[in-house]
C-alpha cells in the first residue's frame, strides 16, 4: 500500500466524472436530469469505483 499512487487514469477519470456530475447537479437540480442520465452516471461511477478498489486490493495483496 505504501507504493500505490492514486494518480492512475481511472482515479483521475473518476474524479472528473464525479466533480462534473456534482457541478451539473448543483447548478440544475434533479428535475433537469433525465432518468437515463442518472442511471448511466450511477453505472459508470460504480464501474470506475470498482476498478479503483480492485487496484487497491491488488496492491495490498502484493504488499502482504
Amino acid at each position: 500500500m505504501k507504493n500505490y499512487k492514486l494518480t492512475t487514469p481511472r482515479t483521475i477519470l473518476f474524479g472528473i466524472i464525479f466533480t462534473g456530475g456534482l457541478i451539473y447537479f448543483t447548478k440544475n437540480g434533479i428535475n433537469s436530469m433525465e432518468t437515463y442520465e442518472i442511471v448511466l452516471s450511477a453505472v459508470l461511477m460504480l464501474a470506475l469505483l470498482t476498478l479503483i478498489l480492485l487496484k487497491i486490493l491488488e496492491a495490498v495483496k502484493k504488499g502482504s
